[in-house]
């Protein structure tokens, strides 16, 4: 819970609005980076631990990379867009404005949520205002979720109100909590009954209420009213609704009931009486569902929608990310110019920063793996090849797509769904990598005594060459093995 903080609005139709103008001040892009971002961590005192231990230590911190987070170059804008939203939710919804009989109908409806809904309550804006709506898209693996779930982070949920002072200067009692905003994810295959669950479920986790509970009997015709009702009571600025793609596309007209599918047509029709604003998310494919919808179109087009694609490998952002997922500091022998590994990164995961974070871990891992041949630890274009043509095929052909600028394809592949288990295969392919690598053991083993290696052994170029060679027929063995399962 946070105070409210106000501000003067700069737009002249929410100003002398609390609702409106107690968010405080926007943050600067330092302090969203400040409050998002979370660098690779690869500091830790090994003074006290002996050197043999010291490979270990390194093959851990990799797992660092899990939490590693850079805010896109798309940010600020989105977290704008983000506040406007909210601010503008309440545009006709100033509790200063409200006359005794409708202080009391809140007071009303506050102690009983069951009683039936009209258009004279409190803060409702019935016909007057028509809700935005903005759609925000983006490839899969592209960040859109993480972006928009942290970027509300920064914005205050749950406001609490004391005393407001007017622009006149008189100074107002004011005892409310305001809720700035919800966020809910649309599942694939669910009900209107379970979408309508979902929003009073995050209302609940916020406010403390308990609406699921009292709307386990109610029908859809009800519970619809339960939410707008909720809505007004709690104040509440503006709804984010992820995973957008699966919103059903219906055109005929709109039935109600437990079973029928979730629709653009339904939301509009729960939201459109009282102006909340709708901020949708989803994969590229939402784009066709939305422009079959022209009430919502409009909407969405008057208020504007971005798609986010692949990240700009010449961008500050995929030079700074690259950084943070390509500890190369941990790697015996890294001689490859930095910029290389960068730009054909980008070339192998066409920018999509989710690929990019698993080729890279799966590579830096592998060659980790080579603590018996340290020299070959080095990430360089030939080991990035391997690591995806032999470990990430299935992502080879997805890539040729987004190359030609073919996004619906794509997303058509649905190839974030097999990354988690090819990772798995490619930790299991570095630790059998070390056991096809005993001619380069035993020539490293002689060049530390100083002695002629054996008959047989190999030149250090060539221990070097081995060691890739024995990386990729590991991997392809363990792609072959386990192609079934990646599938």
């Amino acid at each position: 819970m946070h105070k409210a903080q106000y501000i003067e609005h700069p737009i002249a139709d929410l100003r002398g609005n609390p609702f409106s103008e107690g968010l405080g001040l926007p943050l600067l892009i330092d302090e969203l980076q400040e409050r998002c971002e979370s660098n690779f961590v690869s500091k830790v005192n090994l003074s006290a631990t002996e050197e043999k231990y010291h490979s270990y230590y390194r093959k851990a911190m990799l797992y660092n990379l899990r939490t590693v987070y850079v805010l896109p170059d798309e940010a600020e804008f989105i977290y704008d867009k983000l506040r406007l939203m909210i601010e503008f939710g309440y545009l006709l919804r100033n509790p200063l404005k409200l006359d005794a009989h409708n202080k009391l109908l809140l007071e009303v409806h506050q102690e009983d949520p069951e009683k039936s809904i009209n258009e004279s309550l409190p803060f409702s804006v019935g016909r007057s205002v028509a809700n935005m709506s903005f759609l925000l898209t983006g490839l899969s693996g592209r960040g859109k979720t993480t972006l928009v779930t942290k970027l509300l982070d920064c914005i205050p949920q749950v406001i609490c109100h004391e005393k407001y002072k007017t622009p006149d200067g008189t100074v107002v009692d004011l005892s409310f909590e305001q809720i700035s905003y919800l966020y809910v994810e649309l599942h694939a295959r669910k009900g209107q009954k379970a979408f309508l669950d979902a929003i009073l479920e995050a209302l609940d986790g916020v406010a403390g209420t308990n609406y699921v509970k009292k709307s386990k009997s109610l029908s859809v015709n009800r519970m619809i009213t339960l939410v707008r009702k909720a809505f007004i009571v709690h104040a509440v600025g503006m709804l984010v609704i992820d995973e957008a793609q699966n919103l059903a596309n219906i055109k005929d007209s709109l039935a109600l009931g437990n079973n029928e599918k979730t629709s653009v047509k339904f939301v509009e029709e729960i939201f459109n009486r009282f102006g909340i604003p709708l901020f949708f998310v989803g994969t590229i494919a939402t784009e066709k569902l939305f422009g079959s919808e022209m009430t919502i179109m409009r909407r969405i087009t008057e208020e504007g929608a971005f798609r986010m694609t692949q990240c700009d490998v010449n961008g500050a952002f995929w030079q700074y990310f690259c950084e943070q997922i390509l500890p190369v500091h941990l790697l015996a022998n890294q001689v490859t110019e930095f910029d290389i590994v960068c730009r054909h990164l980008h070339t192998l995961s066409q920018g999509i920063p989710a690929i990019a974070k698993t080729i890279a871990k799966a590579t830096i891992s592998a060659l980790l793996n080579l603590t018996d041949s340290p020299k070959a630890q080095d990430l360089n274009i030939e080991t990035l090849n391997i690591v995806m043509n032999e470990q990430f095929y299935l992502l080879v052909e997805p890539m040729k797509a987004l190359a030609k600028g073919e996004y619906f394809a794509y997303e058509d592949f649905h190839c974030m769904r097999s990354i988690e288990s090819a990772s798995k295969i490619a930790e299991e392919a570095a630790i059998t990598l070390l056991k096809n690598s005993s001619k380069v053991q035993a020539n490293e083993r002689s060049t530390q005594k100083n002695v002629e290696p054996p008959e047989g052994a190999l030149t250090e170029s060539e221990s070097i060459r081995l060691e890739q060679i024995s990386l990729s027929k590991t991997l392809e063995s363990f792609g072959r093995k386990n192609a079934g399962k990646t599938q």
